[in-house]
C-alpha cells in the first residue's frame, strides 16, 4: 500500500493556501496530468505561502536520492529577489542541461541493447527498461522508455529486460490494462492506495509466450524483491505488443516481433 503521507496532499481542495513558516510537514501528495479517478480534477499543482527568511530544502518522497531544491525566503524588503523571467531562463537552462544527459542515456541504452547465441542455435535479445546516463551519474535525466523500443527474434529465441529503476514488462491479453494503484474506500477518511499485485508481481504461467495469457515481469529495479531483470522465451511467430504498467501513462511501450527461425 502507499503510504498516505506521501500519497496525499496535506492541503484539500478549496482549502486556503498554506503557511510555511520553517516547521511542520507540508506536501503536495502525488503530482499527475491524469485524474486519481473519474469525476475528480487531477492533482498537477501545489502551492504553498513562506512568510519566514531562510533557506528551506525539499525534496520528492518518491524520489528522494535525485530529486531536491531549495526555496530562498529573503525579507520583504529585499531588492535584489529575481524575477519570474529570471526565475524561467534559470529554469530553462537547467531542462536544457537535462534533457543533453536524457539524450545521451537513450544512446548509451541503445548501445546496450544486443543479442547473443544460446543453446540449441537459439539467441538471447537484451532490451533496456529504461535508462539514466551512466558517466555523470545524475539519476534526475530518466528515459522512461523501452531500449529499443521495437526488437525482432526468431522463434525459439528469448528477450531479457534489465532495469535499474521502477519498471515493469507487461503482456496484457485484455483491456484496459491493470492499474497499478487500487483505491479501496473506508467508511471515513481517505481510501486505502493498495498496489495491484497483478501490475507490481511476477507473472509467469507457462515455460514460452501464450498471447491469450498475462505474462510479467514485474516491478524491476532496486525497490523491488524481485531483482533487476527478467526473461521470457517466445515460439510462434507474430507481433506482440507490452507495456511497462508504471508508466503506461507517459506511453512506455515496446513490442516483440517473432518471425518463423
Amino acid at each position: 500500500m502507499l503510504n498516505p503521507q506521501v500519497a496525499f496532499p496535506t492541503r484539500h481542495p478549496g482549502e486556503p493556501v498554506e503557511t510555511y513558516s520553517g516547521t511542520g510537514y507540508f506536501n503536495s501528495g502525488l503530482l499527475s496530468k491524469m485524474p486519481p479517478e473519474p469525476g475528480v480534477p487531477p492533482n498537477d499543482t501545489f502551492s504553498l505561502t513562506f512568510d519566514t527568511p531562510g533557506t528551506f530544502p525539499y525534496l520528492s518522497l518518491v524520489a528522494a536520492d535525485r530529486m531536491i531544491g531549495t526555496v530562498e525566503v529573503v525579507p520583504a524588503d529585499a531588492t535584489d529577489v529575481p524575477d519570474q523571467a529570471a526565475i524561467d531562463a534559470r529554469a530553462s537552462a537547467e531542462s536544457v542541461a537535462l534533457l543533453g544527459l536524457v539524450q545521451a542515456a537513450r544512446g548509451q541504452g541503445q548501445a546496450l541493447a544486443r543479442t547473443e547465441p544460446g543453446p540449441g542455435g537459439a539467441s538471447f535479445s537484451f532490451v533496456r527498461a529504461g535508462n539514466s546516463e551512466f558517466i555523470s551519474g545524475d539519476g534526475r535525466a530518466q528515459v522512461i522508455e523501452f531500449l529499443p523500443r521495437d526488437v525482432t527474434v526468431k522463434a525459439g529465441d528469448t528477450v531479457v529486460w534489465g532495469s535499474t529503476f521502477f519498471h515493469t514488462a507487461s503482456f496484457v491479453p485484455t483491456t484496459p490494462l491493470p492499474e497499478f494503484v487500487v483505491p479501496v474506500p473506508q467508511d471515513a477518511g481517505p481510501p486505502l492506495l493498495t498496489i495491484n499485485p497483478q501490475a507490481a508481481n511476477p507473472a509467469k504461467p507457462a515455460p514460452v509466450f501464450d498471447s491469450t495469457r498475462l505474462f510479467s515481469s514485474g516491478v524491476l529495479g532496486p525497490f523491488s524483491p524481485f531483482g533487476f531483470s527478467w526473461a521470457l522465451t517466445f515460439d510462434r511467430p507474430g507481433t506482440f505488443e507490452y507495456v511497462c504498467l508504471v508508466h503506461a501513462e507517459l506511453g512506455m511501450k515496446g513490442t516483440v516481433t517473432v518471425v518463423p527461425r
